[in-house]
Formats: structure tokens, sequence, C-alpha cells
């Protein structure tokens, strides 16, 4: 479907939101009254355009896209959600990594200090702040923010390309990247990173995502849109039937397939 947006974004993510609770002081006779409808996760763009950051959102069956008032020439960018309610965008702006949440006071950005190129992928493994995979130069790096600050180190695992990550159901990350022709996965365990190809043949842009039936990667390849799912030995190729645009974010709304939102 056709959102009614027409943006030419320097970066684009997605994320799914849920409303955020009840306000304190809400009385227990109010809740009674009126109780709040079941929490429904809905998706939220995010984009770079103009030197702006902007959010796109649906209502009333209709999108529309607001300026937050943030400055962004993102080139790389990444949003989750740390409690289910808020965005964390993460990106490469100006070469820096830059982090831009919403809190009850605004929109506020903050620099990480670490000035680095390439793409990023931000996935929530708990903590204060996103976690950020980058791949830089042919190897793939861990980026975390804590109290003292941010902190990187290698993974040692080498990765070219669109890459893209989520939490598997073991609560590690896995990161998919498209190298030489073909789609790769590395993963963490106890054991350490590993990596494998998953057998299937892909070039471009890409953007995975952990679904109910398990990871699924969206591939934009041949002005066609892909998806390409498992069932745990094997990956499976599939075409959608759509035509691709520039830049692509798969989002899980707890349906079998993401929804993928399509720009440029």
């Amino acid at each position: 479907a056709n959102t009614g947006l027409d943006p030419e974004p320097t970066a684009l993510s997605a994320v799914a939101l849920t409303p955020a609770p009840p306000a304190p002081g809400l009385t227990d006779a109010a809740l009674a009254v009126a109780p709040p409808a079941a929490a429904v996760a809905s998706p939220e763009i995010f984009y770079a355009q103009g030197g702006k950051l902007w959010q796109a959102d649906q209502a009333a069956g209709r999108w529309a896209a607001v300026d937050t008032g943030v400055r962004s020439a993102a080139t790389s960018m990444s949003v989750v959600t740390m409690d289910g309610t808020r965005p964390y965008a993460m990106s490469i702006d100006n070469g820096v990594l830059v982090m831009t949440v919403k809190t009850v006071s605004g929109w506020q950005r903050m620099s990480t200090g670490f000035q680095i190129t390439g793409e990023i992928t931000a996935v929530n493994l708990g903590g204060l702040w996103p976690t950020v995979y980058l791949s830089q130069g042919g190897a793939l790096w861990h980026i975390w923010g804590d109290t003292e600050g941010w902190h990187s180190e290698p993974t040692n695992v080498e990765v070219w390309g669109p890459i893209s990550a989520i939490v598997n159901a073991q609560g590690w990350p896995e990161v998919f990247n498209v190298e030489s022709g073909m789609l790769f996965r590395s993963w963490l365990s106890e054991s350490g990173w590993q990596t494998e190809s998953t057998g299937i043949p892909a070039s471009g842009r890409i953007s995975a995502v952990s679904t109910a039936t398990g990871a699924q990667v969206m591939l934009v390849q041949d002005d066609a849109v892909f998806r390409i799912v498992t069932d745990g030995a094997s990956w499976t190729k599939w075409t959608t039937g759509l035509v691709s645009g520039q830049w692509l974010a798969a989002v899980d709304l707890g349906g079998a397939a993401p929804m993928v939102i399509q720009a440029g």
C-alpha cells in the first residue's frame, strides 16, 4: 500500500512501537470505567532528508511525517526500542556515530564520540542503550554504551557489504551481510562468533527481522523485493512480487511475514 509519502532519504529505518502506559496518577477507578485498550505495536519510520531527521507514523489510516527538529545528515541508520515505547535512532552522521532518542522532554541528539564510516545495524541486547554492529573496512565491530561511556571491540569476523542484525530466540545477536554475491550470517554464542553462508545468492540492501516463525531477511535485488526464510536447517528465497525502492526496512508486527517499508 502507498503511504502517500514521497521521501528521498539519505538513510532510512523503521521500528515497531507500542503506546506508552497510562500516565502516573490515573486511578484504578478511572481505569475500571475506561480501561486502556490492549497495546498493539505499530510501525514508525525514521529517515534523514534535507539535513533533518523525520518521523512518520500512521493515525486513523493515514500516514504523516513530522520534522523531529533534530539535524541529521545520516548515511546509515538503524532504529530500535529498548522499552517498546521509545525509539532510539543510531546513525552515522558526518562520519560520527550518533544516538538520537525521544525523551519526556523531547528529542535528544548525542554523539558517541566514535568517528566511523561504513554501515551500522543496532539491536536491543539489554542495558541502557542499543548495541551497534559496524561493518567497516571488511571487519565487523561491536559498539556499546554504559554509564562509563561508549566502547568498541573487534569481533574478528570478516564482513563486506550491507549488514542487518537481529536478536535470535536464544538471545544472541545474528548479523547478516551480503558478500561476493551471497547472503552470509554470523552469530555469537557461548563459543564465540561463527560465520556461514546461507547458500542464497544475493546482492543489494537487506533488512533482517526476527518473527514468530524465525529469522527472515528482506532483500532488494534486480528491482525486486525477495523474502529469505529458514526452517532451521536451510534457507529459501521467495519472490514477493514487489517492485523495489532504494531503501528498505522490515518490521515485525507479529505476523508470519514482516511489514516492508520502502522509499527512494
